[in-house]
């Protein structure tokens, strides 16, 4: 894939989460450079993955402010 090429959210998204090799980088910030709809286009996704690990840290720890289950509860008393 180079400039001019149609790049799929699936590598766009590898970019965004670092997950590509050097030279595949290189590729994407040049189109980037040249290509204002591609640069809005890769900008959108990276705040979309910004906005969901925003969302995700905000939640709280699983078992936590839990109320703990009584034996009638949990089905062990008679």
């Amino acid at each position: 894939m180079g400039q001019g090429h149609e790049f799929s959210d699936e590598f766009i998204n590898a970019f965004v989460d670092g997950q590509m090799m050097p030279e595949e980088r290189a590729q994407v910030y040049a189109q980037a450079a040249s290509d204002e709809a591609f640069n809005r286009r890769v900008c959108e996704l990276r705040k979309i993955r910004d906005l969901i690990q925003l969302a995700y840290r905000e939640l709280p720890k699983p078992g936590r402010n839990r109320p703990t289950p009584s034996a009638k509860t949990a089905g062990l008393a008679d």
